[in-house]
């Protein structure tokens, strides 16, 4: 499995490897995981129906034969569509949900302001490793196992620095 290699991914199509990446992660647990971003060119019917995605490497089978002949004779009579192709681009964010519980509305509004006032140079850009270092004390709240308030931190088209997601944006979802 190598960059620009024909494949089948997780949905339906043929696909172009265009990235593999190797990430460092302590959620769920504490891992290493390969992921592999793909780019369609033809849908199942053979129509060009460019897409992106990532999926784990178990997802991914080489393309028969056939079906690499098929991309050959799309290329050859669609050159402009090629180039379209090469040239598509679609992000593809990482996020990291970490739930937390809040008993009401004025707990809420006060952890919204500690984790807007905790993560000032977010688009600087942390690491999973990084973050828990900052909400430590509130990861480990046992008042409740209902979890109803999530912070979304995001890695904005997967990006990485020393193997670890770089997340340079936070949401806050009331759930």
């Amino acid at each position: 499995m190598s960059i620009n290699d024909w494949v089948y991914s997780y949905s339906k199509g043929i696909w172009q490897i265009t990235k593999i990446i190797n990430v460092d992660s302590l959620f769920p647990t504490k891992s290493s995981e390969t992921y592999v971003f793909v780019k369609r060119l033809l849908n199942e019917k053979g129509k060009r129906s460019f897409s992106m995605e990532s999926v784990h490497p178990s997802f991914i089978r080489p393309a028969a034969p056939s079906d690499k002949a098929v991309v050959d004779s799309f290329i050859k009579e669609n050159p402009k569509a090629f180039k379209e192709f090469n040239n598509y681009h679609k992000p593809i964010d990482s996020i990291l949900n970490l739930a937390f519980y809040v008993k009401d509305n004025n707990e809420r509004n006060r952890f919204k302001k500690f984790i807007h006032s905790n993560f000032p140079d977010i688009e600087k850009g942390l690491s999973d490793i990084q973050i828990v270092k900052i909400l430590k004390d509130k990861m480990n709240d046992d008042r409740s196992s209902i979890r109803n308030l999530t912070v979304q931190f995001i890695s904005g088209d997967s990006e990485l620095f020393e193997n670890r997601y770089r997340y340079t944006k936070i949401n806050i979802l009331d759930f």
